[in-house]
């Protein structure tokens, strides 16, 4: 009997280590799986805050097109208003010469209203200042 005690005992010593290793490779395992899941944790939340910044470079991308947009409307309608310009008939223009020779203001600014009336383009005095370098010659008579 104590040889079947003994092997008894002998066999639960065995179950025992069996258990105390199959708990040890179940341990081991677990903590690989929560390491796992920190790892795949930290990529949610690196992957979120990608996302987040992508939305805000999407938002800032929208805000410079809606500016874009503004500015070639502004710059459409200011296209459109020097080109519907009517351009002036030759009793028009003529009639707008002798105004500007009868008042006796030959000036830079009168000669650019006229240009601007004849060619339906917007000429400033700037553009009609004498040039220092080089004096205008007549046109010579054919």
């Amino acid at each position: 009997m104590i040889n079947k005690l003994i092997g008894t005992s002998q066999a639960l010593e065995r179950e025992e280590n069996q258990l105390q290793e199959q708990g040890s490779i179940r341990a081991d395992e677990l903590l690989k799986l929560e390491q796992e899941a920190e790892i795949l944790r930290e990529q949610i939340d690196t992957l979120k805050q990608q996302l987040q910044d992508e939305r805000q470079l999407v938002e800032e991308y929208r805000q410079e097109l809606r500016y874009a947009n503004s500015e070639m409307l502004l710059l459409n309608n200011e296209l459109q208003n020097i080109f519907s310009v009517e351009r002036l008939e030759l009793d028009q223009a003529k009639r707008l010469a002798r105004k500007i020779l009868s008042s006796r203001q030959f000036t830079s600014e009168s000669f650019a209203k006229l240009l601007s009336a004849i060619y339906g383009v917007v000429v400033t005095a700037d553009q009609l200042e004498p040039l220092k370098s080089s004096p205008v010659k007549p046109p010579l008579a054919v």
